[in-house]
């Protein structure tokens, strides 16, 4: 393994650790083995404040501040969440089902491997469970949408869009371009597209999950996987946040019975969402390119050069430290979700900056609500499970039921902060209409022109 060649072997155990946990669980942790004083709540915290400097930018500092008084609003627009989801009580069903499926299968396969005692010990080391439990709580918050921005590492998601995806493929065949309309000849090419990338990466994660430890990226010396593999895991993750997004913004008007896919509809997402995807974990595509990169710089004759071994301290901070950084970064782009309602990259832009003007503080107070529920609830968890006695399973599991939680958590975010896109949207085609009527009264010549 690359990280011994520096020699500091306790620093670069919890390195390794801190990576394969973020890598193969999605579940951001910290590499210092001594405990915080603040439990690691305050990368929690400066993320809000950091969101809470773009709501005074945009919304003003006494919009925004008198807005944080009226937890009314910010209550009725969860509520409103909770009935789309409600509504479409389909989506999270089925994302839990395949999420045990996947879970069962990672447990089996890992049940009696000594990593996870190995694992388990470190991670406890010098620490409590109540205060790791806390600790990996306030991270958790720190990534809202970790659950719903991962879905390519869930095996029996990416099988079920597969064939769904090649099902649908095989039914417009008989269907000419000239009848389809432009989002379904969009979505015929994009599904032949998926299905085979799709059927690539599921072989690529069966190799992983056998093979590799922690579920860290193979290490096949080649540079063009560093770009490759987080490339296409960005493509499949972000095809499936657009199905839940979809699944989300158009419940109040499906019917519950209604289970046929609706491929055209996500894939007209697509520009979009990836972008989104992108910003909202830059640190889970970033996490893959580094260590696939070094992994194949060590593979060089760089290897065991005084060079080599000084930027492997960079390297260390880059996939510890520096993840945590780039996800406090990210955290206000997490009104972007509410905001790619259509794919299209102009009008997510426009409703992003409609959401920061008018509904800023209402979305601070939600991101607020959802962090504590989930720094409380992921706490619990942790500590409940990890009480038991230290076995191999005992640390994946605790995980495993804290993402269970936390994507709960995450569809209630997503269906609020999409509640007050549309909101928004509906905004400004108001403002739009009124704009013009206003124009063809002072000017009637000019609009009847146009």
């Amino acid at each position: 393994m690359i990280l011994a060649q520096t020699g500091n072997y306790s620093s670069t155990d919890s390195t390794l650790l801190t990576v394969k946990r973020w890598i193969g669980q999605s579940t951001l942790s910290h590499p210092n083995p001594v405990n915080s004083v603040d439990f690691h709540a305050k990368y929690w915290l400066a993320a809000l404040a950091f969101f809470v400097l773009l709501g005074l930018l945009y919304q003003g500092p006494r919009r925004f501040l008198s807005g944080l008084s009226k937890w009314s609003v910010a209550s009725a627009v969860i509520r409103s969440g909770i009935n789309r989801l409600k509504d479409r009580m389909v989506l999270p069903l089925a994302l839990v089902g395949l999420l045990l499926t996947s879970w069962t299968t990672t447990q089996f396969i890992n049940y009696s491997d000594a990593n996870g005692t190995s694992d388990l010990a470190l991670s406890l080391r010098t620490k409590t469970i109540p205060v790791f439990s806390l600790e990996l709580g306030f991270l958790s918050a720190l990534v809202p949408m970790r659950d719903l921005t991962n879905l390519a590492d869930v095996w029996p998601i990416v099988m079920a869009a597969s064939v769904i995806s090649f099902y649908f493929l095989n039914k417009m065949q008989f269907m000419p371009r000239s009848v389809a309309d432009s989002k379904e000849n969009r979505a015929r090419s994009l599904s032949q597209v998926f299905w085979v990338l799709s059927a690539i990466w599921l072989i690529y994660r069966l190799v992983v999950g056998t093979s590799a430890e922690g579920g860290l990226p193979l290490q096949t010396g080649a540079f063009v996987d560093a770009l490759l593999e987080p490339g296409l895991m960005l493509f499949i993750d972000s095809i499936l946040l657009a199905w839940v997004i979809t699944e989300i913004r158009d419940s109040s008007r499906l019917e519950q019975t209604d289970l046929s896919p609706r491929v055209p509809e996500v894939f007209a997402l697509l520009p979009a969402v990836s972008a989104v995807n992108f910003l909202l974990v830059p640190s889970r595509y970033m996490a893959h390119f580094i260590w696939i990169l070094w992994n194949s710089i060590a593979t060089t004759s760089m290897a065991g050069t005084a060079f080599f071994v000084e930027a492997t301290t960079y390297f260390i901070w880059a996939v510890s430290e520096g993840l945590i950084l780039l996800q406090i970064l990210a955290y206000p782009m997490i009104v972007l979700l509410g905001a790619c309602l259509n794919g299209s990259l102009r009008d997510t832009r426009k409703i992003a900056a409609q959401i920061l003007r008018n509904h800023a503080a209402t979305v601070f107070l939600i991101l607020v609500f959802i962090g504590v529920i989930d720094v409380a609830g992921v706490a619990i968890i942790n500590s409940t499970v990890l009480s038991h006695p230290r076995e191999s399973w005992v640390l994946l599991a605790a995980d495993s039921y804290s993402h269970y939680y936390t994507l709960f958590s995450g569809l209630l975010l997503l269906a609020a902060l999409i509640e007050i896109g549309i909101s928004c949207e509906l905004e400004i085609i108001a403002s739009s209409i009124e704009s013009r009527s206003d124009e063809a009264m002072i000017n009637p010549d000019a609009v009847n022109q146009q």
